[in-house]
């Protein structure tokens, strides 16, 4: 998957779930991580609203889109 659309999925299921100021912030942090760093964080910033198996299903997702 091209880094600029993951980096701009993630940023979307960020705003969803913390809002668009968490989403940008998080957008200027993801341009200097790989992209298992990226699924790694979207995953464990999940893990802490929807629990951790729904995390891993949102994220599994996010890759197959």
């Amino acid at each position: 998957m091209d880094k600029d659309i993951l980096i701009k999925r993630a940023v979307g299921l960020i705003a969803a779930h913390f809002g668009d100021s968490t989403a940008k912030m998080y957008e200027k942090h993801f341009s200097s991580l790989s992209e298992d760093a990226i699924l790694a964080t979207i995953e464990e910033l999940l893990s802490e609203i929807v629990g951790p198996s729904n995390a891993k299903k949102q994220t599994a997702i996010l890759c197959a889109l």
